[in-house]
């Protein structure tokens, strides 16, 4: 179906440009007028996206549940890629409400079944996303490793959003080591990267990471017009 496959093609576009609630209102028209009638690949990818999309909307409950029927028809259809990547973005949604250790074991479920089918953009999607958690933990040579791993992989296949967020977790991590001027730079090249792409949430991130950097450093002056810049692209995305 040619309008299923469209809308399964625009989700990356409704993401980075900041049109959540524009594109759960198309999906959830497609998915209430397909209903279980449809069992194919461009349908689950509909559905996948109306997960992620309502999970950007600050939606924790309603997108884990998407995501759990999702899961199911992609297990249906025996599709092993969109089986990884729909457990990775329930381990999206779970972080929003703290379950560190369910977030985890869904993640690492995810990267197996990319890596099984040598899927290199799973992978290093969801090696970011683990750089992360590891960093929340406090792990940070760990999520260093993590994220070099993921932006070595981003850089070969010249995926300059995969590598945007590589190089911000990697600042992220940089300033908690206390490498304050490293994590300046990659923050730096991360938010160029991102105003590059137009992707609005990356942009938003990296302005709060330059704040609060700036703040760890006794830059008050400067963080509090970081954050109020951030707040307002914030709350013009609805973020």
């Amino acid at each position: 179906n040619k309008e299923l496959k469209l809308a399964g093609t625009m989700g990356y576009f409704w993401e980075v440009r900041g049109y959540w609630t524009e594109g759960v209102s198309i999906l959830e028209s497609l998915v209430r007028r397909y209903g279980s009638s449809m069992n194919s690949k461009d349908y689950v990818k509909v559905y996948e996206w109306l997960g992620r999309l309502t999970h950007l909307q600050g939606k924790p409950e309603k997108s884990i549940s998407i995501f759990k029927n999702c899961l199911l028809l992609s297990r249906e259809i025996g599709d092993s890629k969109c089986e990884a990547s729909v457990l990775y973005k329930l381990s999206l949604a779970l972080s929003m409400q703290g379950n560190l250790g369910e977030e985890e074991k869904l993640a690492n479920k995810s990267l197996e079944k990319f890596q099984e089918i040598d899927y290199k953009p799973g992978v290093a999607e969801v090696l970011q996303h683990l750089s992360l958690l590891y960093y929340q933990k406090g792990f940070y040579k760990k999520a260093e490793s993590y994220s070099n791993s993921s932006l070595k992989i981003f850089r070969e296949l010249n995926d300059k959003w995969g590598m945007s967020r590589a190089l911000w977790r990697l600042g992220l991590v940089a300033r908690s080591m206390g490498a304050y001027d490293q994590a300046m730079d990659m923050i730096n090249e991360h938010l160029a990267c991102c105003k590059e792409l137009d992707d609005k949430e990356g942009i938003a991130n990296a302005l709060i990471s330059i704040a609060e950097l700036s703040r760890s450093q006794g830059k008050f002056d400067i963080a509090e017009n970081y954050y109020m810049e951030a707040l307002n692209l914030s709350n013009d995305l609805g973020y």
